[in-house]
């Protein structure tokens, strides 16, 4: 074999091979790694991380090396197309793109014309990088009802910051003294490299893990791990916090000039004792003691919690007020080595200048708009969000109250998602009209009246952060057949409307040029440029500094007792971050497990990657992971068929025995077609608060199937 047979072989860049290196971004999932794409007459043969300085340290996670199965893949749409048949049923014919666009603008505007322009829903799914732009799409149809994944993941815990300290706020890891990570595994989410953690760990910061599952972040990370039963955080953050204040490790002075409620928060802990906490967790007492020794012998403390984990509990948004309450009464708020203040006033943390997407959106806000979608459901949602939430869409598309529904505009929507999914599929074929973008046949384009084939990152270029520079990625390979970029679908879409929006009729570039006018340099510069562009600086706002200008809440302090969800009117809230168990109402006898929906794993991101063969082959088959402990009980053995089933119905699903799981709880990836678990799941176990689906924390069965029989 020659030397160039050899490297052609092995996939090596030169002129001998042919193979250029470009490069490219991941956004399979939201973390946005940069990639180095091998590129062969055309077609990408291999993807690793990038190595360019600034631009990652040449690692990528599982899903990412999958990235070329990915864009390859067979279900990938090439062509518009039209729905030939019954709405699910999946067939189609191809139609041109003036087709399908002048299609979609006559049925959307016949809506419009009969109902009005709250009448058709926007959706953007999840990592959605032209977000800004369908909201904005949304606004200027006359439309105030745009919605998003992040009314089930994320936006919550930020409603939570901003509820109690009229911001969000952020490890100061640099400075800490003791880190709690609570809910999040650093080597298997968003991180393919070092976990940020583990070089403040190795300065000596004490970390404590509370996490329902032994990860590797537990073994690698933690001083302490904190095996918690699922959905049961408050309990245990009350209890820490009656531990501060027993033996003093409180900011007196703090709690006195900058705390709102404190006598009624210490009044409220109290009942949070060793034993209570320890019942309620299922953590031993002295592991309790233990781990508010190391607090307090360590400070200052610092929290880092999962927004999604936390927050996909029946009591999330609480959860989160709980558990950020023991740094305002420690003194740990807006403090070096604490908790720092987030995206206030005009000075961010990162310490560069933004582009002014905010500013890019609401400029063309509808007025005299109706209450977006879920207001009257979940108020607290709508002050805080900007979007309608999603869990109340089927619910108003099937009732059409307070007003119809009738048309939905989705861009990467995922409709299994859903908790009891079957009503979002019916919903789906309840519209007049669904119109939906996206890089792959899946179950919900099958709903679709008209299907748009998008670009994946590689075969679209757009403006991207760099630390703190901008860079605009370049397109590595053509698209396949005729899939267009999002926001090139959606500014089309504008002008085939003859909205009144110059901006988003003049196109992407007109639209970044927008969002950049704030900035000292256009969008052609960065596209010119084959490196990032410096953004420029801004002082960073020292510790204390929010906190002296006073909170940007109703009383100007920090509110442990909140005055926004006293005054809200809704039956039921609770001012005060109380503990209320995450479980549904299910009879525990019955239903004597938690199953927990959502745990992250390496090769894994929704629905994404299960049907993409290097990563199933990890784990090939459906599976639930319960503690061997519990499978004896039950008579299962490693592989073996069962049934998992709540009030809500039963699934067929693997069994996979770990003892990284608690007994007494079942834990399981979402988005298994051939286990769907989704669709088992109650459509009102929602977090009354935000309208979360409680994902993380509900009753059900564990039972073993054999011969096809349940046992």
């Amino acid at each position: 074999m020659s030397m160039q047979e050899t490297a052609s072989g092995l996939k090596i860049a030169g002129a001998d091979t042919g193979i250029e290196v470009k490069r490219a971004v991941c956004d399979i999932c939201n973390a946005g790694c940069w990639a180095d794409a091998y590129v062969k007459n055309g077609v990408v043969v291999k993807v690793e991380g990038c190595k360019a300085p600034g631009f990652g340290s040449g690692y990528l996670c599982a899903k990412g090396h999958a990235s070329r199965q990915y864009i390859y893949h067979e279900d990938r749409l090439t062509v518009p197309l039209r729905r030939s048949g019954a709405r699910g049923g999946g067939k189609f014919v191809p139609v041109s793109w003036e087709e399908a666009l002048s299609e979609t603008a006559e049925r959307l505007d016949g809506i419009r014309k009969l109902y009005g322009g709250d009448s058709v829903a926007f959706y953007s799914g999840a990592g959605g990088w032209h977000q800004v732009f369908l909201e904005r799409f949304a606004h200027s149809f006359g439309s105030v009802n745009f919605g998003s994944e992040g009314s089930m993941s994320g936006q919550a815990a930020v409603i939570a910051g901003k509820i109690s300290a009229g911001t969000g706020a952020e490890p100061d890891l640099e400075n800490a003294g003791v880190l709690l990570m609570w809910g999040c595994n650093q080597y298997s989410g968003d991180v393919v490299t070092e976990p940020p953690a583990l070089a403040q760990k190795r300065r000596g910061m004490k970390i404590i893990v509370v996490d329902p599952r032994t990860t590797v972040s537990t073994y690698k990370l933690g001083d302490q791990h904190l095996h918690i039963r699922p959905g049961t955080d408050a309990a245990l953050a009350h209890g820490l916090a009656r531990i501060f204040i027993h033996s003093r490790w409180i900011d007196t002075q703090f709690i006195q000039e900058h705390v709102y409620g404190f006598p009624e928060y210490a009044s409220y802990v109290e009942r949070f004792d060793l034993k209570t906490v320890s019942e309620i967790t299922g953590l031993p007492e002295r592991k309790i003691r233990n781990a508010a020794r190391l607090i307090m012998g360590n400070g200052p403390l610092a929290v880092w919690k999962s927004d999604g984990g936390i927050t996909q509990q029946k009591n999330g948004m609480q959860t989160c007020r709980a558990i950020d309450a023991l740094c305002a009464i420690t003194g740990n708020f807006d403090r070096k080595g604490g908790m720092l203040p987030v995206g206030w006033g005009s000075n961010l943390n990162s310490g560069a200048a933004e582009l002014d997407t905010e500013g890019f959106v609401l400029e063309t806000s509808p007025r005299g708009a109706r209450p977006r979608i879920g207001s009257r459901r979940f108020p607290l949602w709508a002050k805080y969000a900007r979007e309608f939430q999603t869990m109340d869409l089927p619910r108003q598309i099937l009732s059409s109250e307070p007003y119809p529904v009738r048309a939905l505009c989705a861009f990467g929507m995922n409709a299994g998602r859903f908790p009891n999914n079957r009503e979002m599929y019916q919903a789906l074929g309840d519209l007049d009209f669904f119109v939906t973008a996206d890089l792959f046949s899946t179950p919900t384009t099958r709903y679709a009246d008209i299907v748009f084939p998008a670009c994946s990152s590689f075969e679209r270029g757009e403006l991207r952060r760099v630390g703190n520079s901008l860079y605009y990625t370049k397109p590595v390979i053509f698209p396949p057949g005729e899939a267009r970029p999002d926001t090139d679908i959606i500014c089309s879409l504008a002008e085939t409307l003859k909205l009144g929006d110059d901006v988003l009729r003049g196109g992407t570039d007109a639209c970044w040029a927008r969002m950049m006018r704030r900035l000292p340099y256009g969008i052609e510069a960065v596209k010119r440029s084959d490196e990032p562009i410096l953004l420029p600086r801004l002082r960073r706002p020292e510790p204390g500094e929010y906190t002296s200008g006073g909170f940007s809440t109703p009383t100007g302090k920090y509110e442990l007792k909140s005055t926004v969800i006293e005054s809200c009117g809704v039956r039921g809230l609770l001012p005060l971050p109380e503990y209320v168990s995450s479980l549904d109402k299910a009879d525990s006898k019955e239903y004597p497990f938690i199953l927990s929906v959502g745990n992250r794993m390496p090769f894994a991101f929704h629905s994404r990657m299960h049907r993409v063969n290097w990563l199933r082959a990890l784990r090939p088959d459906a599976m639930a992971d319960m503690n061997p402990s519990d499978a004896e009980a039950l008579d299962l053995r490693q592989g073996d068929d069962m049934e998992i089933s709540t009030p809500g119905g039963s699934i067929r699903i693997k069994a996979n025995l770990s003892i990284s799981i608690l007994p007494g709880t079942v834990h399981m990836l979402p988005d298994y077609e051939e286990a769907d678990v989704s669709s088992i799941i109650v459509s009102n176990h929602l977090d009354p608060y935000t309208g979360y689906p409680a994902f993380r924390a509900m009753r059900c069965a564990v039972r073993r199937i054999s011969n096809g029989n349940t046992l």
